[in-house]
């Protein structure tokens, strides 16, 4: 299967998404679209950019926990839409 079909085949979401789903955390997309070159950065700013990178490595080990429960690799892309969507 070429990549471009691959990459159209699957369901794609943001951080924002994942995170509610694995852990329940809800992020603000509050600064999402906001002029980070400015410095120094509000403090609001900065708490954004934080909380994405925080709950990054929480929410991969939650979903390797989930992949590696998952026993038949033919299951792994219908599962994973039926649990997340």
């Amino acid at each position: 299967m070429s990549n471009n079909k691959a990459k159209s085949s699957v369901k794609s979401i943001g951080l924002k998404q994942l995170c509610e789903m694995l852990l329940g955390v809800e992020l603000t997309k509050l600064y999402q679209m906001a002029d980070w070159r400015i410095r120094p950065l509000p403090n609001g700013m900065q708490d954004y950019a934080r909380s994405d990178t925080h709950y990054l490595i929480p929410a991969y080990f939650v979903l390797m926990q989930f992949l590696s429960n998952v026993k038949d690799e033919s299951l792994h892309k219908n599962q994973l839409l039926l649990d997340f969507s």
